[in-house]
């Protein structure tokens, strides 16, 4: 009897370390995905940075689909282009991972090495911050 109970007992410890590392491989996968969200988020941040440095009238409200995942770049608001100051919000999805990213610049005059953009706009360094939700 003895015998069976401890058989038991070290059945029990093998099948819960055997799905313990089998729930870590998903914790590893998930955490790869954030980060892969997090790069995509910047990405699309600068995509619609280099956009606005180009083009004035550019507003955002887009979405790029990539191999890797979706990201959605949410409207620009023209009134704090006015006031010298954009806030771009991007979200990416990676494989249900998701990040939402925060992008504050200051804006005044710039040049793209020697090609001149739009008149009277230059970007300053800004803040970057993951946000909770990036919705306006």
């Amino acid at each position: 009897m003895a015998t069976i109970i401890i058989s038991l007992v070290l059945l029990v410890m093998i099948v819960h370390e055997g799905f313990a590392g089998w729930m870590t491989r998903f914790v590893v996968l998930g955490t790869e995905a954030k980060e892969q969200a997090n790069a995509l988020a910047e990405g699309c941040a600068d995509q619609a940075l280099a956009s606005l440095i180009t083009d004035t009238a550019y507003l955002g409200n887009t979405t790029s689909v990539t191999p890797a995942g979706t990201c959605k770049t949410f409207a620009i608001d023209p009134s704090q282009l006015a006031a010298g100051v954009v806030t771009i919000k991007t979200q990416a999805v990676v494989r249900d991972a998701f990040a939402n990213l925060e992008l504050l610049q200051s804006v005044n005059s710039i040049h793209l090495g020697s090609i001149p953009t739009a008149p009277n706009l230059t970007i300053t360094l800004g803040s970057w911050q993951e946000v909770p939700d990036a919705t306006p």
